[in-house]
């Protein structure tokens, strides 16, 4: 049972004297330590405590519960499903209902699933993952009064765990949103709904303490992002959404066999690592989960095997990178580059590498996060490097400000110039606020940078490309406006003119909502492009009411080709982005018939897809290699390796 209290900050749960929050809640003017006495009493001298976990990704309701379900922090817009809309917007990995469900087909839908009192977090009961999806997730259930209006209270939403307590459920996760909505709403009453959930929460403990599941029900509590802590302009508390410590400091208590019992963490654990650690302790597989199991927080020294290995591949001629994960929840991975690796002790994350192997030398980008460095804000940060007489030499000075998604996408030009588009933050609190930014090293004058189109919203991956005149192509994933969003997401190519005050985009294309055979798609993910003498060739991930594919188009002369489906199997993995190499060879990995990951590649231009099937359940990245790809792969136990696969 996951009990999520929407939005509560360390200050209102679980700040001691000594944490950010000093131990005392400006939202009620007095001691942390004396509010929810009912927890404190009953619940956590009998579990294990972590205070302050974080929030890496966003630190907003719906893609952060995205992060728990699915145990991986990875871009996923704050769109929940709302009335008649298309109901395209899922995650792309499988959330834990699926895994569990697949994995023990016993277990019926309605034994797992959603319940709350707001329609957040609808859109999060099942993925797009081939294989998952309705057959195989969970229900979403929200709570409604006599005349069909969502209750504003949170005590139903416990009375409702209790029931499916009751009833043999297997794996729910109830939202308590009233404490969120009030802190937007009312935020003088905000405590008021804080306080309002501590005898209720106590009670389900109890029932479960009471009942015969009583031995085999883990129960979490948890928030979903905190609320600001240093904000001038209104109560500090009233909203949410940026990288401020308060934001992403988060409690999380965990209770039931298995769990030690009466302690406080010390490591640093983050919200994906709930998901592994439920899913270890259910006994089935998180294929795709990038949190570590909660070992500290456990019972006895169970041997716990932990997601370790290489993943997040990416080629450049001779240079290979990789992530490569660690055993530390302090230091979580590393960056591989051929002989070399990065790592940096004070950082939680240093992860996504990018290379560039260029005329002037070898080009690298990654991203980083470092947590408690500074009271205020913890931004992740870009950390671009060039090598050219043995040594990686930091590039200073980077023009970006990364989110918790950024990865580069680099080019050189016939001048030696390296070009770098990356989703920037811009260091926002808006939610909205992510724009693809276009910047331009050089020996002599170092780095230029300038800011990308101002009328797509949730602007993310870009691809870039070189014209054969040198003219930069970027390619992206967004939308046009905030309630389009909501239902729909679309690829955009512009053309990029640079000068010396900046640049200029002009917009060479927008994907249209139909292929070539008719077939509607309303979101679009994952452009990769490549010229080919002076065709410019575009793939991307297609998801609509017609089923999955991955769609290409070409740019020749002025004019482009319609939609067209190299694969519409509907296996496609859509969290994978296809990637070209130098030759025009479009790759890209699909589920078979078994389950098994299945690699593809077709000519550009081409839709005959040659696949060939491996013994690998779960694939993570790709990028082309001399002959065919390397892959991040796993056959299981969390275990990944980088093999270059050629058929």
């Amino acid at each position: 049972m996951i009990v999520v209290i929407d939005g509560v900050r360390m200050e209102e749960s679980f700040a001691e004297a000594e944490d950010h929050g000093a131990g005392y809640s400006d939202a009620w003017g007095g001691p942390t330590e004396e509010l929810l006495p009912s927890m404190r009493a009953w619940m956590l001298p009998e579990g294990a405590l972590a205070a302050p976990a974080y929030i890496t990704g966003s630190t907003i309701t719906n893609p952060a519960h995205k992060d728990l379900l699915t145990g991986d922090r990875r871009f996923h817009a704050n769109l929940p499903l709302q009335g008649s809309q298309p109901a395209e917007y899922r995650p792309l990995l499988p959330t834990l209902f699926e895994e569990l469900r697949s994995q023990d087909p016993s277990i019926e839908a309605d034994e797992t699933g959603i319940t709350g009192n707001a329609d957040l977090l609808s859109g999060l009961e099942y993925s797009l993952y081939p294989g998952m999806g309705e057959a195989t997730g969970g229900t979403f259930d929200v709570l409604r009064d006599d005349n069909d209006v969502i209750i504003q209270t949170d005590p139903p939403v416990t009375t409702e765990i209790s029931r499916r307590l009751a009833e043999g459920h297997r794996l729910i996760l109830a939202n308590l949103h009233m404490v969120d909505a009030y802190g937007h709403l009312e935020p003088e009453r905000y405590v008021e709904f804080v306080t309002a959930v501590d005898d209720p929460i106590t009670q389900v403990w109890q029932r479960i303490k009471d009942s015969d599941a009583r031995d085999s029900t883990l129960l979490v509590v948890l928030s979903d992002h905190g609320r600001h802590r240093f904000h001038s302009t209104e109560s500090p508390w009233q909203h949410h959404g940026c990288p401020c410590s308060g934001c992403r400091e988060v409690p999380i208590l965990m209770l039931g066999p298995g769990i030690a019992k009466g302690i406080e963490t010390t490591e640093p654990h983050i919200v994906e690592d709930v998901a592994q650690t439920i899913a270890w302790l259910m006994d089935f597989e998180l294929p795709h989960g990038t949190g570590m199991v909660m070992t500290d927080m456990l019972t006895d020294d169970q041997e716990v095997p932990q997601r370790s290995g290489q993943v997040q591949v990416h080629a450049s001629g001779e240079l290979l990178a990789s992530q490569r994960w660690t055993d530390s929840f302090s230091s979580r991975s590393e960056v591989v580059i051929g002989d070399d690796s990065f790592a940096n002790d004070a950082a939680l994350h240093v992860e996504s590498p990018r290379v560039l192997q260029g005329q002037v030398g070898d080009f690298a980008c990654w991203r980083e996060l470092e947590v408690g460095t500074d009271e205020e804000k913890w931004f992740w940060s870009i950390d671009c490097r060039l090598r050219q007489d043995g040594d990686w030499e930091q590039l200073t000075d980077t023009p970006f400000s990364p989110t918790y998604f950024s990865q580069a996408a680099m080019v050189e030009d016939r001048a030696g110039r390296m070009i770098a588009a990356m989703a920037d933050a811009e260091g926002h609190a808006d939610v909205w606020g992510y724009q693809v930014r276009l910047a331009t090293w050089e020996e002599v004058t170092g780095w230029s940078a300038s800011d990308g189109p101002v009328d797509v919203h949730y602007q993310s991956h870009p691809s870039i490309a070189l014209a054969e005149d040198d003219t930069v192509q970027v390619a992206l994933t967004g939308c046009l406006s905030k309630n389009e969003c909501r239902y729909a997401r679309r690829v955009f190519v512009y053309e990029v003119s640079r000068h010396a005050t900046g640049s200029d985009w002009t917009q060479l294309h927008e994907t249209p909502t139909t292929d070539s055979q008719g077939r509607s798609y309303t979101r679009f993910e994952h452009p990769a492009m490549t010229t080919q003498g002076s065709t410019l060739h575009l793939a991307y991930q297609g998801m609509g009411p017609d089923g999955n594919a991955l769609l290409t188009s070409s740019l020749t002369d002025g004019t482009w080709s319609s939609a067209r489906a190299v694969d519409d199997s509907g296996q496609a993995y859509v969290h994978l982005p296809p990637a070209w190499s130098d030759d025009g060879t479009l790759y890209w990995a699909r589920r078979d018939g078994e389950g098994f990951v299945e690699l593809c590649k077709a000519a550009a231009g081409d839709t005959t897809a040659d696949c060939t099937s491996t013994e690998h359940r779960a694939i993570d990245s790709i990028t082309p290699a001399d002959e065919g790809v390397w892959a991040a792969v796993s056959a299981g136990d969390g275990a990944w390796s980088i093999e270059q696969l050629a058929w």
